[in-house]
């Protein structure tokens, strides 16, 4: 804080070619990677920051320095959705070039579709801020997969629905994915979690609890270090659903959704999952 009106998050030298926090604590960030200027609020002007993927991962393990694993994370995330929505603002009533969205598609890129995230996809979007820059009635088809459990229901995922709807052609679908409530609380009753851990390492081998019983899983699940907000069973997410006007709303599994759009890559995780399709009229 200098003279109770800069508040300078970043401090950058631009001639040394390195940036440094704090009292000149030094980052490590080349130019190339990150540009960040100081935030005036007395002015009420806001810098933007342009953090590239390397640029946004050194930034992280400097979170890290002063904020728990947990809270870096998330802040990482507030800044690729601030980044993004800095960058999208002006775009509205945009036409695609494809009529089918893959939203949050991660790293998972499936040809003849729209890969669009919040960062690092074909099209970025931020999925919680309650506005998708489409226009109404475009996409013939819309597929979202471990992607609703991220966002917090009423704030930011039935908004997303009511958008959803808003940019499906009539006769369009909705496909969606996400932990199953039921199924994980039947497992942890029946099993202690026994049987979803060993879904679980068929699908990843490497994934570890690092030592702590398999009833933990239930913990991953809810929690996933602060990521997931909600789970949902049928009843609930097809709650969500209709109160955002869809018709039809059916639970299905995998299979049905790779029998539709076999170029989709398999999850193989119905065990844990739940799958449901919704369609406008």
């Amino acid at each position: 804080m200098r003279g109770g009106s800069k508040l300078d998050l970043l401090v950058g030298d631009r001639a040394e070619g390195c940036w440094s926090v704090g009292h000149g604590c030094s980052l490590g960030i080349r130019n190339s990677e990150a540009r960040l200027d100081s935030v005036n609020f007395e002015r009420g002007r806001f810098s933007l920051l342009r953090l590239g993927s390397d640029g946004l991962l050194t930034f992280q393990r400097l979170l890290r320095l002063v904020f728990s694993r947990r809270t870096s994370r998330l802040v990482s995330y507030d800044l690729a959705r601030l980044r993004t929505r800095i960058k999208r603002w002006r775009d509205k009533g945009v036409a695609p070039d494809c009529p089918k969205l893959h939203l949050g598609c991660g790293e998972r890129r499936v040809t003849g579709w729209l890969n669009s995230d919040v960062s690092g996809s074909e099209y970025d979007v931020d999925l919680a801020c309650g506005r998708l820059p489409w226009k109404a009635e475009c996409f013939e088809a819309v597929v979202s997969q471990h992607v609703i459990e991220h966002l917090e229901l009423f704030d930011e995922l039935l908004p997303l629905l009511r958008e959803v709807h808003r940019i499906l052609k009539p006769g369009g679908s909705v496909w969606l994915s996400c932990p199953d409530i039921r199924k994980v609380c039947e497992s942890y009753v029946s099993t202690g979690m026994d049987d979803l851990l060993e879904d679980r390492l068929t699908r990843w081998p490497k994934y570890s609890l690092r030592g702590a019983p398999s009833r933990h899983l239930i913990n991953e699940l809810f929690h996933q270090q602060g990521e997931h907000l909600n789970l949902f069973d049928f009843e609930l997410l097809s709650w969500a659903l209709y109160l955002c006007k869809f018709d039809s709303v059916v639970q299905i599994e995998e299979s049905d959704l790779l029998e539709r759009f076999p170029e989709f890559p398999a999850r193989n995780d119905d065990r844990q999952s739940l799958y449901v399709c919704a369609t406008r009229s």
